[in-house]
């Protein structure tokens, strides 16, 4: 089956700027005089580049140039030319600068504002690194609280990237007075195992070198028990999120892994049974292998993804 096509969502994000009114002073300052003629006062010289305005007037100008006085000025001169600076003058206009010099300086802040936007759309389009928030729960049948459930789970990280399996124990074995949990809960461990090995070797790659390594990981583990000659037999569903946000799955039975995304359910693999109530299995009398479980991998996963992983007796009552 082909992985399904999510595409992302794009989100806008709006700023609302409020403009905010400019400030100006509510009466005039100072006040005027009641008993002035309304005759305009002169105009006179601007003092510290601020012109001045005629009195009563109620600009802001007008109250920054009421602090500047004619001996204010004097005193200002003549502490530079005790400093040995001399008068207040204007500056002297610069000698222009060579062409060579001015190129090269031109040039020199080209490169550097293409830098700054490389950087900046750089930032924009890292993607996020994603990882898995993780829970279980187990709840047996009552029949079989005593020995604690058929069912087995474990979920493992590794060198940035999770693996969680779920494996459902052959019921039909507790009739042969074996417990089928065990095969189950022996072949988690073992997968746990080789998953460890495995993301061991391969590092912190973002792209694990093997294109299919859940089935790497399943194939050595079944080795594992075959060699072991354990009686009993279970379905299995493993999942591996690399960081590469690629997600692998391989299911082979009745158990199963869903996608959920705004309370839909984007994806979900498919039962395997040879027959009503007889799944595919791995273990003991089946013909089954691991190659013959559905393999999967799922792109452009998003924050807030749900993955919902389960036995049949979760997905048989929803």
């Amino acid at each position: 089956a082909s992985p399904p096509h999510i595409v992302s969502p794009v989100q806008h994000n709006h700023h609302h700027h409020r403009l905010r009114p400019s400030l100006r002073p509510s009466a005039s300052f100072p006040p005027s005089d009641s008993t002035s003629t309304s005759k305009e006062e002169p105009r006179r010289p601007s003092v510290g580049g601020l012109r001045r305005h005629p009195k009563g007037s109620n600009d802001l100008t007008s109250l920054m140039a009421s602090s500047v006085s004619a001996s204010a000025v004097a005193e200002a001169k003549e502490k530079e030319k005790l400093r040995g600076m001399g008068p207040l003058t204007a500056a002297a206009p610069s000698k222009p600068l060579p062409s060579s010099t001015v190129e090269a300086w031109t040039k020199t802040v080209q490169e550097s504002r293409r830098t700054e936007r490389a950087k900046a759309v750089t930032a924009v389009t890292k993607p996020v690194s994603l990882g898995l928030d993780c829970g279980w729960s187990s709840i047996p049948h009552p029949a079989k609280v005593n020995r604690g459930g058929e069912d087995a789970h474990v979920v493992c990280r590794c060198n940035g990237a999770t693996f969680s399996a779920v494996l459902d124990g052959v019921g039909g074995w507790a009739e042969l007075g074996i417990d089928p949990a065990l095969y189950a809960r022996t072949l988690a461990s073992r997968l746990a195992h080789e998953f460890a090995q495995m993301a061991t070797k391969e590092g912190k790659r973002e792209e694990w070198r093997d294109d299919r390594p859940l089935l790497t990981i399943l194939q050595k583990a079944f080795c594992h028990m075959e060699e072991l000659q354990l009686s009993g037999s279970c379905t299995v569903c493993i999942s591996l999120l690399l960081p590469n946000h690629k997600l692998h799955c391989l299911n082979l039975g009745d158990s199963g892994l869903h996608v959920i995304r705004n309370g839909e359910s984007i994806f979900r693999t498919t039962e395997q049974q040879h027959y009503f109530n007889c799944p595919m299995q791995l273990g003991k009398g089946s013909e089954d292998r691991p190659v013959d479980g559905e393999y999967f991998v799922l792109e452009q996963l998003l924050t807030g993804d749900t993955i919902v992983m389960a036995t049949d007796g979760v997905w048989d009552n929803l």
